[in-house]
């Protein structure tokens, strides 16, 4: 319930961004710049620049979430359909689609980040592209390994006695049966994302200067730590709320999806 209570508080600011904001989150005024939080007009001051940082962090909101909620579609998507394939069939492709994986989780991921901006440039579509890769392989494990062992139990075998195709047993008898180890995968990677997001924007290889990201304001904070704490700290603690949400909310659907966890 608190997880689902941060994750419900973050989705309201961020569908009502435009309605909460009490300014433009790109409008400059350097007669404003660096006032503390509590300021009036400021309710959480503003950074070198004038801007306000409520705004910006509003705003910040849909583009960081945004980027994790779609990260974590299309890995899912592409994660649950190599599980899926390679549990079904298994042999040969089942060992080639593995090695894959083993060979995705032996890259250092900011490495693969960093060579993927360097090649394509920065932005949102190469910033989910960094983030899918790096979290397709989570999903192929745990659906490889759910599908072997439902392959095996009676239902599935009498579908394919019966004469079912294999796409169809593997949409209608065993896809159903993961649903549950799959959403709590993709809730707690929502808040990896998020945080990868924000890392990568920190570091600079992420989003352009002009799109308003959580990480992105943390580092425009970073110069300016012992005068004006909040700007990095606000946006931090956002990326921080969010994340935890998330996290709680993924342990809680765990725990009911699976009774042998309930207490």
């Amino acid at each position: 319930m608190a997880g689902a209570a941060l994750v419900g508080l973050v989705l309201f600011a961020t569908a009502c961004a435009g309605l909460l904001s009490p300014h433009d989150p790109q409008a400059q005024s350097l007669v404003a710049r660096l006032r503390p939080p509590g300021s009036p007009g400021y309710p959480l001051g503003t950074d070198a620049l004038g801007r306000d940082l409520l705004s910006q962090i509003l705003f910040g909101s849909r583009v960081s979430l945004g980027i994790g909620v779609w990260a974590v579609v299309l890995a899912m998507v592409l994660g649950t359909t190599v599980g899926l394939i390679s549990g079904n069939y298994g042999g040969a492709l089942d060992s080639l689609l593995m090695r894959l994986v083993d060979l995705q989780l032996a890259i250092p991921y900011l490495v693969l980040a960093i060579s993927i901006v360097a090649i394509f440039g920065g932005g949102v579509a190469h910033l989910v592209v960094v983030m899918v890769l790096g979290g397709w392989v989570y999903y192929a494990r745990v659906i490889r390994g759910s599908t072997v062992a439902l392959r095996t139990m009676d239902f599935v075998q009498s579908a394919s006695a019966a004469g079912a195709s294999d796409v169809r047993i593997m949409v209608r008898h065993i896809l159903p049966n993961l649903w549950s180890s799959i959403i709590v995968i993709s809730t707690l990677q929502v808040g990896q994302m998020i945080l990868i997001a924000a890392t990568l924007s920190f570091l600079g290889l992420g989003l352009p200067a002009n799109v308003p990201s959580w990480g992105g304001l943390a580092a425009d904070g970073e110069d300016y730590l012992a005068t004006a704490w909040w700007i990095a700290t606000l946006p931090g603690a956002a990326i921080f709320v969010t994340t935890i949400g998330f996290n709680y909310l993924g342990d809680g659907i765990r725990e009911v999806l699976d009774p042998k966890l309930r207490i």
